[in-house]
């Protein structure tokens, strides 16, 4: 107890660090993280194989741009099972004769071009033969009776028996019509994924489509370490029989460690378990000194109590950048950094011991921290906000604009319909919406109808937890001494889906 007392630098109820606000913290965690980055990134990027496990995680950031390797298509290609024809016959005859069939993935031996007059049958992908400019749908056709053949074979390697195709009268057949052309949809040479694109599953996807599985530049992914403080906590995995009266189950190491998960391999996330008060000093020192990772996130020991040492002890070993936030909550979250270690440099945040108050802090300082560490792009660092509309009344702070949690509900037009539950008719309701024009929704009272709901989701303390559970977003509340009534147009930052 005496080490703790010798350790507090300030008088008991006041604070050597005054409140910046949220623009302030941004800026000032984006400027260190993205020199911390620069360094992290010097040594150049790592080439993976497609079987690498942070390529795999979802995790990984792409170092340099990819760019396709041929067009897509590569070739002109039927856009719907039907008939290649020459558009300028159809113009003279609706009555052609198919004289083959082009089919997907099979080997065609190499044809003559069309002659006037001919068509083939072609299935979706197949490549057009030579001299057609068009395919007219299987929808559209009429197989003539009296011909030998009544339908198109299934394989080009069957004997093939022409026959003769009616095309509908008035169905307008241009050149193009039902084709996919070679490059429609890439260029070769284009980029097809940016330097600092974080690889989910779409963009794996789009790996796999040019066949990009060896040598894929990644960026070096950092390494984050997780630190619980607090003499009272106890492992989640300890027996409630083992509990003392004063115990009580560490809930937000857990949850830190599980949301890095979003962001990073497991291989480069750390738990660095629970010490106790006595034991803050030394773990810190231990893992700063000799830092194995590039981050550190501590929770709790932050406030103003007499077991409160992290902000000293991070003072000791580093440089503290803010000591508190004009926020609610998380007002006590601390940011700090070495980028003169000769070791390794380190951030570290130093959140609330409040579950709350940690997890909010989590997403908009630490998220955004992390992916530019990882080298993915400024606009894409940060959370994705949205404008919406309070499903009800809210309460705001006397002084500090506040994060509450949401959950997203859906406009007013559409209804019944909600983030649990989706009928046929929600979703009609919602096709009509999207038919109105954006501009004149916006320039009219009707725009309100159109924007989401944000329900909050109950007692908004800082020790209830369940206040996140099920949350969508966080409603960005400003400070004030009046009510918002339900309505009121407001801000909000989208969290990950859970």
């Amino acid at each position: 107890m005496q080490r703790l007392f010798q350790m507090q630098d300030r008088r008991q109820g006041q604070s050597p660090y005054p409140m910046v606000s949220m623009e302030e913290a941004w800026r000032t965690v984006q400027e260190v993280a993205l020199a911390l980055a620069e360094r992290l990134q010097q040594a150049g990027p790592v080439l993976a194989n497609w079987d690498d496990a942070a390529l795999q995680s979802g995790t990984a950031v792409l170092a340099d741009a990819i760019t396709a390797p041929w067009p897509v298509p590569r070739f002109d290609m039927a856009l719907k099972d039907g008939y290649a024809v020459r558009s300028q016959d159809l113009l003279s005859s609706r009555t052609l004769r198919c004289i083959g069939c082009q089919v997907a993935g099979q080997v065609t031996p190499k044809v003559d071009g069309l002659a006037a007059g001919t068509c083939r049958y072609i299935t979706t992908g197949a490549p057009l033969p030579p001299g057609a400019d068009a395919v007219v749908p299987v929808e559209q056709v009429q197989v003539l009776e009296n011909e030998t053949s009544g339908s198109a074979p299934k394989s080009s390697d069957e004997p093939f028996e022409s026959f003769h195709i009616l095309v509908a009268s008035g169905y307008s057949v241009p050149a193009g019509s039902e084709v996919r052309h070679q490059g429609d949809d890439v260029a070769f040479g284009q980029v097809v994924l940016e330097r600092g694109q974080q690889l989910g599953a779409v963009e794996r996807s789009v790996l796999c489509s040019f066949g990009v599985q060896r040598s894929i530049p990644l960026q070096r992914v950092p390494r984050v370490a997780v630190l619980s403080t607090g003499s009272e906590l106890c492992d989640p995995s300890a027996s409630p029989s083992s509990l003392t009266a004063g115990s009580v189950y560490d809930s937000n190491r857990p949850l830190l460690l599980g949301l890095l998960r979003r962001y990073l391999p497991p291989s480069h996330i750390i738990d660095a378990g629970i010490a106790s008060d006595e034991e803050v000093a030394d773990n810190l020192a231990a893992l700063l000194t000799n830092a194995q990772q590039d981050v550190l996130i501590i929770s709790g020991g932050v406030s103003m109590g007499l077991s409160d040492v992290v902000k000293p002890l991070l003072a000791q070993h580093g440089r503290i950048h803010f000591g508190r936030l004009r926020m609610k909550p998380g007002k006590p979250m601390t940011f700090a950094s070495n980028l003169c270690s000769t070791k390794r440099p380190w951030l570290a945040f130093a959140l609330p011991g409040n579950p709350v108050s940690s997890s909010v802090c989590f997403a908009l300082l630490v998220v955004p921290a992390i992916q530019l560490l990882k080298g993915v792009s400024i606009e894409r660092a940060y959370p994705r906000c949205i404008i919406g509309r309070l499903a009800h009344v809210v309460v705001p702070d006397a002084e500090r604009p506040e994060f509450q949690r949401a959950h997203l509900l859906a406009p007013t037009c559409l209804g019944s319909f909600c983030r649990s539950s989706a009928t046929s008719e929600s979703f009609s309701c919602f096709a009509r919406m999207t038919e109105v024009s954006l501009t004149s929704a916006l320039d009219s009272k009707q725009a309100e109808s159109y924007l989401p709901l944000f329900s909050i989701t109950g007692n908004q303390s800082s020790t209830r937890l369940q206040s996140v559970v099920h949350a969508d977003v966080l409603v960005y509340v400003p400070p004030g001494t009046e009510p918002l009534p339900a309505g009121t147009l407001v801000h909000a930052v989208l969290l990950d889906a859970n």
